[in-house]
Parts: structure tokens; C-alpha cells; sequence
């Protein structure tokens, strides 16, 4: 019998936004973890290892500018080593842990080399034309941080 999933109403009332921010960089791992791995380096040999990060977060309020600020405690962190495909996997199933559906709008942040929009309808990207006049949110004041500091 194959496995199914039933997507529950979350408890209490959501934010308007969720945005699901990806990213990959190279970490650096033992001699052995690169075995077998080309490298950058002019010998060939490879001191890194790609990891491929997501964090999501909501967004329910916009700063006196009329940007974005991301609510305080809502960033959730996903991260692999095995790739693009496999993290596209982690970010849908935080997705739907959040309660993604419910969300009116799901925002995408990337650069291009990872995931940059899911398999959940209704996602605007930094290129689509619904998105453009969204900037990139701002953090939450913490003491110690600067107002206006975006959060990257």
C-alpha cells in the first residue's frame, strides 16, 4: 500500500508570507571525505565539499520603508551534501511541516544554482514579475545589530 500524506490545517492563524531562501558553498571536509573528487586547486585536489543550505521564514509585517521584515524565531533550516534534487526533498518536506499550503504567498530567494522555485504552486522568484517589487527581508532588531541590517 503506498504512503500518503495528509497536509492538516495548521493550529492558530499564519503569516501572510513564507520565503524559502537556497543557497549552496563549499565547506571544508578530512582528505578523505574528497577522495575521488576534482578540485580547484592547481595539485587537483579538492579541499571542499558542496553543501546545499535552505531556510525558511515568514514574513508578516512590512518595515516603515515598506520592505519585508522577517518575524522574529520563524527561521527553520534544512542542508545536504547530496545535491540540489535531495535538497529540494528537505525544503518540501518542511514545507509542508510549516503548513506551506496555507500560506497566501510562497516566495523563492536564490541564486540560481539551487532550487529556486518548489513543487508548490502559487512560488514567485526574484525573477518573476510578481516578485520584483519585493526586496529582500529585513531582519529583526537584536541587540547588537544595526537598524536596517538585512539578514543574509
Amino acid at each position: 500500500m503506498a504512503r500518503q500524506i495528509t497536509v492538516l490545517p495548521p493550529p492558530a492563524p499564519l503569516p501572510d508570507m513564507l520565503y524559502v531562501e537556497t543557497d549552496g558553498t563549499g565547506v571544508p571536509v578530512r582528505p578523505s571525505e574528497t577522495e575521488g573528487r576534482q578540485g580547484k586547486s592547481e595539485d587537483g585536489k579538492a579541499g571542499t565539499r558542496e553543501v546545499k543550505l535552505a531556510r525558511l521564514f515568514t514574513v508578516s509585517r512590512l518595515d516603515d520603508d515598506g520592505r519585508p521584515v522577517m518575524d522574529a524565531g520563524s527561521s527553520t533550516h534544512v542542508a545536504t551534501f547530496d545535491g540540489k534534487d535531495a535538497l529540494a526533498g528537505l525544503v518540501e518536506a518542511e514545507y509542508l511541516r510549516r503548513g506551506g499550503e496555507h500560506h497566501r504567498q510562497v516566495v523563492a530567494l536564490g541564486d540560481g544554482t539551487g532550487i529556486r522555485s518548489g513543487p508548490w504552486p502559487g512560488t514567485s522568484t526574484p525573477g518573476h514579475p510578481h516578485h520584483r517589487h519585493l526586496p529582500r527581508p529585513r531582519a529583526p532588531a537584536r541587540p547588537g545589530r544595526p537598524p536596517g541590517v538585512h539578514h543574509a
